[in-house]
């Protein structure tokens, strides 16, 4: 447990407080990741995709949807800029942002397929641009990498 905990269960147990919990901040940047997920859950089921999970995570990583779309186990990894300063959101999904998603999505795999046989599997990037609060971009990948 790190001494920031430590302090924060201390100062709270002091204090009378209810549990101080630094990550129930939502910060300008989480909203906005929301507000892309939220968007990519809505593309997914308009094409179709049922949705098994959302934020699925464990030491590997963090899967943000997993869905079905027909027969196929999808891992979609979203993405939401509020520009294009810095390029397109789909870019941002490099080599070492695939393997720690396909990293996660082994692990996936493992705790819910335990009798080997497994589904064939895709990797989609659902991209969202966010101007004003307003979604102004959006589509989906389909087999975005390997």
């Amino acid at each position: 447990m790190s001494l920031w905990h430590r302090w924060t269960e201390w100062y709270s147990s002091r204090t009378g407080d209810a549990k101080s919990d630094a990550s129930k901040v939502v910060t300008r940047v989480r909203k906005i990741g929301n507000k892309g997920e939220d968007h990519a859950v809505v593309l997914l089921k308009k094409r179709g995709d049922r949705i098994v999970i959302r934020n699925w995570a464990c030491k590997a990583g963090e899967i943000d949807i997993v869905s079905w779309d027909k027969e196929t186990l999808v891992f979609v990894e979203v993405r939401t800029r509020a520009s294009m300063n810095f390029g397109s959101p789909a870019e941002s999904v490099d080599g070492a942002k695939q393997e720690k998603i396909k990293r996660a999505a082994h692990s996936f795999l493992c705790s819910r397929f335990r009798e080997g046989s497994q589904p064939p599997c895709r990797y989609d990037v659902v991209w969202v641009i966010l101007k004003d609060d307003t979604i102004t971009d959006s589509g989906i990948i389909a087999g975005a990498f390997y």
